[in-house]
């Protein structure tokens, strides 16, 4: 089923339709969220939503390259304009954690979903959602953010994999176009509500979520590896990570990689087939 413009639009809530600019369904591109970097515009600031049937040159965090398949799959990005810049902007990945939880379940995913910091969304810990957030800034006055979600609908091969689909959860064929527009009125409101509040409105949602806390974690940060007890995250959204003295850091989401350690021999090399922007 192709991405239909018309066909969304009649499934927005009047908030969602009244504060959207544009909504652009493309059949093919390299990357969604490339397309809307190139359309920023300080001058002339527009609330831009875009939908791809197929990418390319899909692409995660850390310069990977992703895996799509043509005419299945959420291929998203959405174009904002913030003003003033937020303090700790970094931590609006998590808020979109949030926001593609809310949205999974608004489609009948009722159990099993959680958050892997800072921007993964699971089920059952096989990976069914990921975010990718890419700004630009124009200094001391406003941010562009452009936020790219991917989400599973449809795998050819999900068996014995860290990953998993909408279809093969619900155990039925997902409409994207509904999909879709229950994103855009789960995003909406929620980008508005995070220029005003920040990450607040979202951390007890997310920390009900998180997957991790509790755990005995390996995080990868700038080719230096930490192990420790994950102790969750900060009111800013930094992971807080025990070690074995009892001493608690904080990281900052940057070039991070996580993985449980009772996980790391099976898929540190494993990576899921959801093009996420």
């Amino acid at each position: 089923m192709k991405m239909n413009k018309n066909r969304i639009l009649s499934k927005l809530t009047q908030q969602a339709r009244l504060a959207l600019d544009e909504l652009i369904c493309l059949q093919e591109v390299d990357s969604t969220n490339n397309y809307l970097l190139s359309q920023i515009n300080f001058n002339n600031p527009k609330r831009l939503a875009c939908f791809a049937d197929q990418q390319v040159a899909g692409k995660g965090r850390r310069q990977r390259s992703w895996i799509g398949y043509p005419d299945h799959n959420i291929y998203h990005s959405f174009l904002d304009y913030l003003e003033p810049i937020p303090q700790n902007l970094i931590n609006l990945s998590l808020a979109m954690g949030v926001v593609v939880a809310r949205t999974l379940k608004a489609l009948g995913i009722t159990t099993g979903l959680k958050l892997k910091w800072p921007n993964d969304v699971l089920w059952h810990s096989k990976k069914l959602a990921g975010i990718l957030v890419e700004t630009a800034i124009r200094p001391n006055k406003a941010c562009a953010v452009v936020i790219g979600i991917g989400i599973n609908t449809y795998l050819p091969r999900i068996e014995n994999q860290p990953i998993m689909a909408t279809d093969a959860i619900l155990k039925t064929k997902t409409d994207r176009n509904i999909l879709a527009a229950e994103l855009l009125n789960q995003l909406i409101p929620a980008i508005i509500e995070y220029q005003e509040r920040g990450l607040k409105s979202f951390l007890n949602e997310w920390r009900f979520l998180d997957s991790f806390t509790g755990e005995m974690v390996r995080l990868n940060d700038n080719q230096q590896q930490i192990t420790g007890l994950m102790r969750g995250i900060s009111d800013l959204g930094e992971l807080m990570l025990e070690d074995a003295r009892g001493n608690v850091t904080l990281h900052t989401i940057g070039e991070v990689s996580l993985r449980k350690l009772s996980s790391i021999s099976k898929d540190s090399q494993t990576e899921s087939n959801l093009n996420t922007a």
